[in-house]
């Protein structure tokens, strides 16, 4: 992993994160909690135009 992407997992690890949230509202559009599961439902184009930003940013 290099560098930008070190620091952007430490960021996205920091409890109460502004950036984390963020992140999560963009990729995240249902989280449903039944018992001791949780399912989450986002969308994989989201997901996938994230993942193409950190692996392109400088």
């Amino acid at each position: 992993m290099d560098l930008f992407g070190k620091v952007l997992w430490q960021k996205l690890l920091v409890k109460g994160s502004p950036l984390a949230k963020s992140y999560l509202n963009i990729l995240v559009d249902e989280i449903v909690v039944e018992d001791k599961t949780a399912t989450i439902k986002g969308s994989y184009a989201a997901l996938a135009e994230a993942m193409q930003q950190i692996k392109w940013a400088p």
